[in-house]
């Protein structure tokens, strides 16, 4: 894979920091407002703006399975409740039009590969939020909840099973925090028997890996708060099964987050704050690491007091989407 350039252009077409903005109340308005769409195009090196959406703060994006669409959040501060809140939001990448759905409350939400539905769960269902997963089928009708006290939600290659990480304290303390896969029947297989803990995770291209954010079992450390902890990889077969010991990917020095595995299945794309420059002690940047853990990652972009979020690559690989306030802060 070639690493671009680092460059940049005009706009397209005319949850560990975001977990922090969800609980800060009306002061963060305006910081949400900030953060907009951009595009990564991994050959030409080039950095497009693809959203203009001042009153949101667009995160979690992700392709359509046919690369025509992103999907993805669009959180604003609600008055009424006094929190901010996180709908369905979709952007059409010819015509860089946003459409946000005010009656869908969604966080992370994903397309499947095979188009048909969108898995998504509902941290921001506030100011009690379920935290549960959930499915909507892409040509309308309801929501069919899949499984409760779950996150971060992954389709696997064949639209048939979910990957996600269990979020269950509040009814199941200590047992919670383990990763986890699911089929669309609701039959689940627990990936803790291989000491899988975690969060913030993708399902590779292929089906045969889960890549993950670790986080400690008892406190969830790593996942609730900006604190070192590596990028993790667990084997699975097309059952969602464990067939090894996870392996760490970075080293764990670093809050490594929110991991996109490349199409080929050979780089993981990631948010970390490897490259601090005053800012915020966790100001995030984009890095990029081989996905068997044999080589050191390596910064892919970031801009000096500039947060580069919730990167996710597109399905032929070329480009990478991600949520950023570039545009907010740089002069």
């Amino acid at each position: 894979m070639k690493f671009p350039r680092i460059t940049a252009r005009g706009a397209w077409c005319a949850a560990a920091s975001l977990m922090t903005l969800l609980w800060a109340g009306a002061a963060w308005t305006q910081v949400l407002g900030d953060y907009e769409l951009y595009i990564l195009d991994m050959k030409s090196g080039e950095v497009t703006r693809v959203t203009d959406m001042p009153d949101y703060g667009l995160f979690n994006a992700s392709f359509s399975h046919n690369g025509k669409m992103l999907y993805h959040d669009a959180v604003i501060f609600d008055p009424n409740i006094g929190f901010n809140i996180s709908y369905l939001a979709t952007t059409e990448l010819e015509t860089g039009e946003t459409t946000v759905n005010t009656n869908v409350i969604v966080n992370n939400p994903k397309e499947s590969p095979n188009g048909q539905q969108v898995v998504y769960d509902t941290f921001f269902q506030l100011p009690y939020p379920d935290w549960n997963i959930y499915l909507l089928p892409v040509e309308g009708g309801d929501r069919q909840l899949l499984r409760a006290f779950g996150g971060s939600p992954q389709w696997n290659n064949n639209s048939k099973r979910i990957a996600f990480a269990d979020v269950g304290f509040v009814d199941s303390y200590p047992d919670w925090g383990y990763m986890a896969t699911i089929d669309l029947e609701g039959n689940e297989i627990r990936l803790d028997t291989v000491g899988a803990y975690g969060c913030g995770l993708d399902y590779s291209p292929d089906g045969k890996l889960i890549v993950y954010q670790q986080g400690d079992p008892v406190t969830f450390g790593g996942c609730f708060w900006p604190e070192p902890a590596p990028l993790m990889a667990v084997p699975v077969n097309q059952h969602g099964e464990p067939l090894g010991d996870p392996y760490a990917i970075t080293d764990g020095m670093y809050f490594d987050n929110w991991p996109s595995i490349s199409n080929d299945g050979k780089y993981v794309v990631f948010n970390s704050n490897r490259s601090t420059t005053g800012r915020v002690p966790d100001e995030q940047d984009l890095w990029i690491v081989p996905m068997d853990g044999s080589g050191q990652p390596t910064k892919l972009y970031g801009l000096d007091y500039v947060d580069e979020l919730d990167a996710s690559f597109s399905r032929n690989g070329r480009y990478i989407v991600f949520s950023s306030n570039r545009d907010a802060v740089m002069p």
